[in-house]
């Protein structure tokens, strides 16, 4: 887990903890094909928790799943 601020934040979580989980080499991507893949998992808010996820099937892909403000004041209403 970590929390991004902002899109700054976002983009060297992407490139340091999301993106070296998948397993395509970076020298067959193009970087129109990676901006459109930091625009395709971006948060739609910030500030927020990122998280990697994993599907049931352990061939597919890892995918960010993010936790927002009113989920956590939810979650510690809940806990009180």
């Amino acid at each position: 887990m970590k929390l991004l601020k902002n899109e700054c934040d976002y983009r060297a979580w992407y490139f340091t903890d999301f993106r070296p989980l998948c397993d395509e080499d970076w020298d067959l991507i193009g970087a129109d094909r990676v901006q459109h893949e930091l625009l395709l998992m971006s948060p739609l808010f910030y500030p927020c928790i990122a998280c990697i996820l994993s599907r049931d099937n352990p061939y597919d892909k890892q995918y960010p799943y993010y936790i927002y403000r009113d989920q956590l004041r939810q979650w510690i209403l809940e806990m009180q």
